[in-house]
C-alpha cells in the first residue's frame, strides 16, 4: 500500500503551542510528514535564533515521532504573490528529498495554498488563540504559549555580581522569588564544601578551571526549560577570575575561555559599601581590599567590553527595588 506522505512549512520563530497542535493534527492525516523549517523573514532583533536552533526545539519535541522528519532551509522566505513562488516551493521540495506527491499541509489562512492546486493541499482549522506573528514579536508576553524546548533562547540571562558579602546571594532568591524564575547560585562555594572539606585552607590556582566548568554545568541546566523570561545568575565568570587573580596572583584560562564565550544579557554590579560580614570563606574585608577588588571587576569588565549596570545604593532593600525596576525596564517592559 502506498504510503501517504505530507509535508509543513514554517518558520516557528518561536515554536509554541499552536505549532505543535497543527503538527500533531497532520500527523494523524498522512503516514510520514515532514517539517519544513525556513528562516523568519522580520527575525526579532532581541531574541537571535539559528536554524539550528529551531531544528533541535522540533526534534526534541517530536523525538519520539519516528514518522516525522525535520529539515532546515536557508531561503529568506516564498512569498506567493511573486512570480516564481511556484517554482521556489518545487525547488525546495526536490532539494529535500520530499516526494512530488507529498500533499502541502497548512492552517487555512496559509496564503501558500494558492500556490497549488486543490488536491495538492489540506488546510486545516486555525488556532486562533495562538498568534505566531505575536508571539514572535512579544514572547514574554505570551511566554506560556511557548514551547518549553524554545524557552532556553527565550529567557534572559541576568548575572548579579559584586565583592565579598555584597549582598549577591540574597538578592538572586529575591530576584527568582519576584520573577518566579530559575536561578543557579555561585559555585566557589559549593566546590569548597564537596572538592575541598569546607575550608578554602586547600584552595589553590588549579581549583579555578573546575569552578567555571561546575558553574557552566549548572547554568547550562537551569537554562534547559526556563520557567520565566529571565534566568538569574549569581556570580559571573568575570568575577571567578578576579578571586583567582585577587588570591592567586593570576588568571586562569580556562576561566578566561568562559568569560569569552559563555556571555549573559544583562550584567548588575554590586557596590562594595554594605557590612562586610565574616563568614569563614572571605578574606577580602578590609576598606582597601574592597575597593580594590571592585576597581579589578571594572578593569576586567571594560577588557572583555562586557557592559553593567552598577546599584551603589547601600540598603540591601534599595539595591532590591533598582534590581528589579531594572529587569522590569529592559526585559518585560520591552516586550
Amino acid at each position: 500500500m502506498t504510503q501517504r506522505i505530507g509535508y509543513l512549512i514554517g518558520h516557528f520563530e518561536p515554536l509554541h503551542r499552536g505549532h505543535v497542535r497543527l503538527i500533531q493534527h497532520a500527523v494523524g492525516l498522512v503516514d510520514k510528514l515532514h517539517i519544513v523549517i525556513l528562516r523568519h523573514p522580520q527575525p526579532n532583533p532581541a531574541y537571535p535564533v539559528s536554524l539550528e536552533d529551531k531544528a533541535r526545539w522540533l526534534q526534541r519535541a517530536f523525538n519520539n515521532f519516528d514518522f516525522i522528519s525535520i529539515h532546515t532551509y536557508a531561503i529568506d522566505n516564498i512569498n506567493p504573490e511573486q512570480a516564481e513562488a511556484n517554482a521556489q516551493l518545487q525547488v525546495l521540495r526536490r532539494s529535500l528529498g520530499i516526494p512530488e506527491d507529498a500533499i502541502f499541509i497548512s492552517d487555512e489562512s496559509h496564503s501558500w495554498t494558492s500556490l497549488l492546486a486543490a488536491d495538492q493541499f489540506i488546510a486545516l482549522p486555525l488556532h486562533q488563540e495562538y498568534d505566531s506573528e505575536a508571539i514572535h514579536q512579544r514572547p514574554v508576553h505570551y511566554w506560556q504559549h511557548i514551547h518549553p524546548t524554545a524557552r532556553r533562547e527565550y529567557s534572559k540571562t541576568i548575572a548579579v555580581v559584586g565583592g565579598e558579602s555584597s549582598g549577591k546571594t540574597t538578592l538572586v532568591y529575591k530576584l527568582a522569588n519576584y520573577f518566579l524564575a530559575d536561578y543557579v547560585l555561585e559555585q566557589g562555594r559549593h566546590y569548597v564544601d564537596y572538592a575541598l572539606g569546607g575550608s578554602e585552607l586547600a584552595l589553590q590556582y588549579s581549583d579555578y578551571a573546575r569552578i567555571s566548568q561546575d558553574h557552566a554545568k549548572a547554568i547550562d541546566l537551569a537554562l534547559e526549560t526556563p520557567k520565566a523570561p529571565v534566568t538569574i545568575i549569581d556570580t559571573d565568570f568575570i568575577t571567578t577570575q578576579a578571586f583567582c587573580q585577587s588570591y592567586e596572583g593570576q588568571r586562569d584560562a580556562i576561566t578566561t575561555a568562559y568569560s569569552l564565550h559563555m556571555r549573559f544579557d544583562h550584567t548588575l554590579l554590586l557596590a562594595n559599601n554594605t557590612k562586610w560580614v565574616d563568614d569563614g570563606l572571605r578574606s577580602l574585608g578590609t576598606e582597601n581590599a574592597r575597593r580594590q577588588f571592585q576597581e579589578l571587576l571594572k578593569q576586567l569588565y571594560q577588557e572583555h567590553e562586557i557592559p553593567y549596570y552598577e546599584i551603589s545604593a547601600a540598603g540591601y532593600q534599595e539595591r532590591y527595588r533598582l534590581a528589579v525596576d531594572y529587569i522590569q525596564k529592559h526585559i518585560y517592559a520591552q516586550d
